[in-house]
């Protein structure tokens, strides 16, 4: 038996949808499933191996597609929280890592009240469980009527997905002749998940041939064992039949399992298959992160397999004889061999260059817009106050914002139309309003204010445009409104 390591980048976002339905936005997996692995080869090798080879390899189990696991930046792999762990639900901030004083395994201790089980986080396998999670994007889409090339009336979904740039780590377990041939199909560029012929899907392969993670485990000086499920598991019972609570013999003949301190969810799911062009029987399965806890237990601790589909990376569990809480909590919780970091970057282009100043030049039009929606609540403030100097409405016009705005984006020089200090225009730019303990300021400080800002010129410009709409709908400078806004009868 030997063992071949996986690293698998995203080039693109990849969409691996959690069930199959299409209806709304289905969720995305935090994982790549090995049966997604196992396609890719079998799609390389299935007519080139002998025929026997082929069963076994695809088929028999003679090779285990593991799941690829998630990778931190620091390149340790992420692995599924263990739903024995809880945290108060009171709190408003969660823990942040599965070490924290508030969580608690009650796989290993009674239950207690006001405790939530921690899902849909991983555990970075550094040492320190610190909590991880994954980037996701998501998108809503139309179909396309095929007589019409327009929209399909009704024919809404969603896509959530894995963003680009994230990596991931995978083992793969077998004969090594077998082994070899994978390795080399699998290596290099591919396509997986939904929406593969669009913009989604596209991933990088690379091969460790020396290198594999495991975890560390203590001894077993206990006859109590705790089993980790690090993917999902097909199980069965003594009948053959499949099952979403197993036997204890499943797992060791003469062991008994502790349900008080189990802790195990389901999902049900009838994966699609491109090859048969039609979905495989449904399944029910014990999701990752299930945690089984078993008693007068002889089973080695370390990954174990467990249930059918172990070919597709199904099964695959941590057995240790001390609670997962305490494991991850010891340096025997550090995952070894972490990947190496990733490869730099490829150095820009004129193109790329010029797609950074677009997305920079986007992004600064946001920002300058959001910004200029308090410019102008500031400034119908300062209207205020200057009226309330005056005695009289006074302050630029919307002919003078108007004028301003075209000057800016005219790149013109705003000077001629601002004036000086020394201007004695007290009631356009020059027009003085409070700034508290005696002190006062014109709006012609507050526009070159604005303009030394950054992106000064773009917000100045957007709150111009806003400033001259809000004086004429509002009347600012109506003498027949008071300072609050209120229309004055007298």
């Amino acid at each position: 038996m030997s063992v071949l390591g996986v690293v698998v980048t995203l080039l693109d976002p990849v969409v691996i949808p959690a069930q199959a339905a299409t209806a709304t936005r289905p969720q995305s997996l935090s994982y790549i499933p090995g049966a997604t692995l196992l396609g890719i080869a079998a799609g390389r090798l299935y007519g080139e191996l002998a025929t026997q080879d082929a069963f076994a390899a695809f088929h028999a189990g003679a090779v285990r597609f593991g799941d690829a696991f998630a990778l931190a930046d620091s390149g340790h792999i992420c692995l599924p929280v263990p739903i024995s762990l809880h945290e108060p639900k009171t709190r408003d901030d969660k823990a942040p890592s599965a070490t924290d004083e508030r969580v608690r395994d009650f796989a290993a201790a009674d239950r207690g009240q006001d405790f939530v089980q921690i899902r849909g986080r991983d555990c970075v396998m550094d040492g320190c469980a610190r909590f991880h999670e994954l980037g996701h994007e998501a998108s809503m889409r139309t179909a396309i009527a095929a007589e019409t090339g327009l929209a399909d009336e009704g024919q809404l979904y969603g896509y959530e997905a894995l963003s680009a740039g994230q990596r991931f780590r995978a083992r793969l377990d077998g004969d090594v002749a077998l082994l070899a041939r994978i390795g080399k199909a699998l290596k290099g560029e591919h396509f997986i998940g939904r929406s593969r012929t669009a913009e989604f899907g596209r991933v990088r392969i690379e091969i460790e041939e020396a290198s594999y993670w495991q975890l560390a485990s203590g001894a077993a000086a206990r006859r109590r064992r705790f089993v980790w499920l690090l993917s999902d598991a097909w199980f069965f019972d003594r009948y053959g039949f499949p099952t979403a609570r197993p036997d204890a013999d499943m797992f060791c003949p003469g062991c008994a399992i502790d349900w008080a301190h189990s802790f195990i969810r389901t999902r049900r799911v009838a994966p699609y298959n491109t090859a048969w062009r039609a979905r495989a029987e449904e399944r029910t399965l014990v999701t990752r992160g299930s945690v089984i806890t078993l008693e007068n237990c002889s089973l080695v601790p370390g990954l174990q397999s467990f249930g059918m589909g172990q070919e597709r990376g199904l099964g695959m569990a941590f057995v240790s004889s001390h609670p997962i809480g305490e494991v991850l909590c010891t340096d025997a919780g550090a995952v070894t061999s972490p990947a190496p970091a990733c490869p730099p970057l490829p150095a820009p282009t004129a193109f790329t260059n010029w797609l950074k100043g677009k997305q920079a030049g986007i992004q600064s039009r946001a920002t300058a817009a959001a910004t200029s929606d308090d410019d102008l609540q500031t400034l119908r403030g300062l209207y205020r106050r200057a009226r309330h100097i005056a005695g009289e409405p006074v302050g630029p016009t919307a002919s003078q914002w108007s004028g301003l705005a075209t000057f800016l984006a005219s790149d013109i020089q705003t000077g001629s139309l601002l004036g000086t200090r020394e201007d004695r225009d007290s009631r356009l730019w020059g027009a003085r309003y409070g700034l508290g303990e005696g002190d006062t300021g014109t709006f012609r400080d507050f526009v070159i204010t604005i303009l030394k800002a950054k992106d000064g010129r773009t917000r100045l410009r957007l709150l111009a445009q806003k400033a001259r709409r809000a004086i004429e709908e509002e009347e600012w400078l109506d003498p027949q409104r008071d300072e609050s806004g209120a229309v004055n009868d007298q």
